[in-house]
């Protein structure tokens, strides 16, 4: 009982006080963009500059704009780290669990994380138990711990946050992404609109409102 207090008041002293984004926080973060948008490849570990991108999107929406109400106030403390830790805490709850389908890789977790190191399919069901509540929320880390609304609304963010940052202009805004919206310029074509074949935006598009036919058929 004593050590789970003292470990409570380290997970909050360390949410409240850490700012410095961890190393692992960015592997978990691309191991998630890379299951939620999937490329063919290695479905082990991520890595692919299209996953560091979305990961970068992960850590800068979750530390400025995703806020908690604290006192009746919505305040923004840097919910990366904290979201990242809770995902690495849900995956070792599905392997000590035994529902994982597929061998985690030990040596790879050492350094990137417990969820980074799952097999795609076994990290969408870490997602799963988290949407669910069918995990231990006294084993989550704060401001997670037993509270299951937070952990709901921040893995409702979570998923949204994958495809948003790969599908909008987010990779293509280079060195002017962490800057203010109106700042941003695009320095380069984004990697959503080269896999959808969308070719960028043009004067005029707006205007078209169809083209003239001679003849019309259903």
């Amino acid at each position: 009982m004593l050590g789970n207090f003292f470990t409570a008041v380290g997970s909050l002293f360390q949410f409240l006080f850490q700012r410095k984004v961890l190393p692992q926080t960015a592997a978990v973060f691309e191991a998630l963009a890379e299951s939620i948008t999937p490329l063919p490849g290695n479905p082990v570990s991520a890595g692919s500059e299209r996953d560091k991108y979305a990961a970068a999107y992960y850590i800068y929406t979750l530390d400025h704009y995703v806020s908690l109400k604290v006192c009746f106030k919505p305040s923004t403390f840097g919910l990366a780290n904290a979201a990242a830790k809770m995902l690495n805490m849900a995956a070792k709850q599905l392997i000590d669990s035994g529902k994982n389908e597929h061998p985690a890789d030990s040596a790879f977790a050492s350094a990137h994380g417990m969820f980074a190191a799952l097999h795609t399919k076994d990290r969408c069901r870490v997602i799963s138990l988290l949407e669910h509540l069918q995990v231990d929320l006294a084993g989550l880390p704060v401001p997670f711990y037993k509270n299951p609304g937070t952990v709901l609304a921040v893995v409702s963010i979570l998923t949204m946050l994958g495809s948003a940052g790969h599908y909008s202009e987010w990779t293509g805004y280079g060195a002017t992404r962490s800057g203010p919206p109106a700042a941003r310029k695009l320095v380069q074509f984004p990697a959503g609109w080269q896999q959808v074949g969308y070719p960028g935006p043009a004067k005029g598009y707006h205007g078209l409102r169809g083209c003239l036919r001679d003849k019309f058929s259903e």
